[in-house]
């Protein structure tokens, strides 16, 4: 999609407000060029927080005084030709919801300020670093104020609109807003919107400043929205990414995300996941600890164990208290057609009565028809080969075929296309990054100090980076800094 695309969908149109009169004191301040404002936009710092002490005592006003708010979402403050004021109002949002003058409740206008500065303010604005890092709690602040008060569907056009202007050209670039968005999506069921922004495959985390936090929410709330469509696969690489990301600690978010891998494997392939050897002890441990039910479900699955799965269907309160029984019910559907699949790994023929009384099973018997009808259903999905055999007399069978290949489909044409562009851009954008790393200064200096010849040494030696001169690797899975990120 291209970054000047318009928000994808129509949202409720929010209130305007005419003004009066402008706020002199903010006028002033932003104005006065050596204001604290003007002093850290221009150097890209803020002396000693006044910035946001400033700003705070002047939020809380506009909180205090209604009338005072609607002249600010009337952009009285244009008229005197103030200069950056929506950044101003952004950076004390920004602060107010995270160290709110009230903390029990954020009024409702503070959704429609925001939305009225960011729908004017210069992206070049967004650019300063300063800036950028307030963008997460800007976003999450504005989707708390709005469910607080139940207009969620106001914030879809104000987040997009600030993505947009975040990530400027680069539409693959990771922000502090995707994550908000897209639980603002969810929260409101607008799946379609969210598609438009998760179809857009992210490779680059290091332009915009982010948090581990925001790396994690976007897959996981990514993950969500595929679960919701029953896109398994795309959900459990969303979910892969977040149990794998790098860190120093387990996050709450990291234990969520497994037990729904858990559940979405099997619902896939009828397996249990596995994970790279990479992955620190002390989150294998915390899943064993805290996710110890979900591994139970998935053991007991993968050896038909139906009694076990049913006792955890008739105690499933952990499950309900997760959000994850209905992925549980899903995993439960599922289990006669991956039973089908392993009698296919063994049989080349087999009755179809005889196949209906083999995926039978502890939450019912399947009849004759419904045997056929997965089979059917398996061979349309493409995951079976097979053909159903109607003698004129005697039972009907189910003869296990080769796989075809229909590699010259006008489907499978088209799909390859698309995934052969992706590989272009793919390895357009990774032979930049190449380029970048072997012009790099540090990478330079690093390269020449290993390739220097050692007191009693006859050659260059070539170490692995993050060597200790032995090939051993410090530190992977330990950071964002190791991780290359």
């Amino acid at each position: 999609m291209s970054p000047h695309t318009p928000f994808p969908a129509a949202v409720p149109s929010l209130p305007s407000h005419q003004t009066p009169r402008s706020i002199p004191a903010l006028r002033e301040f932003i104005d006065d060029p050596a204001s604290p404002f003007n002093v850290a936009l221009n150097g890209g710092v803020d002396p000693g927080g006044l910035m946001g002490k400033w700003m705070v005592p002047v939020l809380e006003r506009l909180v205090r005084d209604g009338q005072a708010a609607r002249e600010v979402l009337g952009g009285g403050w244009d008229k005197g030709g103030g200069r950056g004021k929506e950044v101003v109002v952004l950076w004390a949002l920004a602060t107010y919801f995270t160290d709110p003058v009230t903390p029990e409740t954020h009024p409702a206008d503070l959704v429609h300020l925001a939305n009225a500065n960011i729908r004017t303010i210069d992206p070049a604005m967004l650019r300063n670093h300063s800036i950028t890092a307030k963008l997460g709690d800007l976003s999450n602040g504005i989707l708390a104020a709005a469910k607080l008060h139940g207009i969620v569907d106001h914030t879809l056009q104000p987040l997009w609109t600030l993505l947009h202007k975040t990530r400027g050209a680069s539409s693959v670039t990771l922000t502090p807003i995707h994550a908000p968005f897209i639980e603002a999506c969810l929260l409101v069921r607008n799946l379609d919107v969210a598609m438009t922004l998760l179809e857009i495959p992210i490779t680059d985390v290091a332009s915009c400043p982010l948090k581990y936090m925001d790396y994690l929410a976007y897959h996981y709330l990514g993950a969500q929205v595929y679960i919701a469509l029953q896109q398994w696969k795309r959900a459990r690489e969303m979910l892969r990414a977040v149990v794998c990301a790098p860190g120093t600690s387990v996050s709450a978010v990291q234990i969520a995300a497994h037990k729904r891998l858990v559940l979405v494997n099997l619902i896939i392939d009828g397996t249990e996941p596995t994970y790279p050897r990479f992955l620190p002890g002390n989150l294998l441990g915390a899943f064993n600890t805290h996710a110890s039910d979900y591994t139970d479900v998935a053991r007991a699955y993968t050896t038909s164990n139906e009694g076990r799965l049913g006792d955890v269907l008739r105690k499933s309160d952990g499950f309900r208290r997760d959000g994850t029984y209905g992925l549980l019910l899903c995993a439960y559907e599922v289990l006669p057609a991956h039973k089908l699949l392993k009698i296919r790994e063994t049989y080349v023929r087999i009755s179809l009565g005889e196949l209906a009384r083999r995926i039978s099973g502890a939450f019912g018997d399947v009849s004759e028809d419904e045997a056929e009808a997965l089979v059917m259903q398996l061979v349309k999905q493409g995951t079976l080969s097979a053909r159903i055999v109607h003698p004129s007399q005697g039972p009907a069978t189910i003869e296990f075929t080769d796989d075809p290949e229909p590699y010259n489909s006008p489907t499978t044409v088209d799909t390859l296309g698309v995934r052969a562009m992706e590989m272009q851009e793919m390895s357009r954008m990774l032979g930049g990054m190449e380029q970048a790393l072997s012009v790099h200064e540090s990478w330079l200096k690093e390269v020449i100090r290993r390739d220097e010849k050692r007191p009693g040494e006859g050659k260059a030696v070539d170490v692995p980076s993050k060597g200790d001169g032995k090939g051993n690797v410090r530190g992977v899975g330990s950071n964002w800094a190791d991780a290359g990120f």
